[in-house]
């Protein structure tokens, strides 16, 4: 999820990511996008995928976030918005 803490209190828990769930990466690049690697199944055509994050919104602290993807994810890895590393 796109989050932006305006104000950091110190000795006060944040929690980024709901509970079940777990944190892959973590920017505070703008320009940045997400090359996701697919765990490979049965019919599955598109195996990697780069998304811009960018395409979506900044979510206050508390919001669940989007999801990026339903597909089970093998790696993710930062890349800039054109594609290059």
């Amino acid at each position: 999820k796109r989050t932006r803490i305006e104000v950091w209190i110190l000795e006060r828990h944040y929690s980024l990511v709901p509970p079940g769930m777990e944190l892959l990466k973590l920017t505070s690049r703008e320009d940045a996008a997400v090359q996701i690697d697919y765990v490979p199944v049965p019919r599955l055509r598109v195996t990697q995928e780069t998304i811009a994050l960018k395409k979506f919104p900044v979510k206050s602290l508390k919001a669940a976030g989007i999801r990026l993807s339903p597909k089970k994810i093998k790696t993710a890895i930062f890349v800039k918005a054109a594609g290059k590393k």
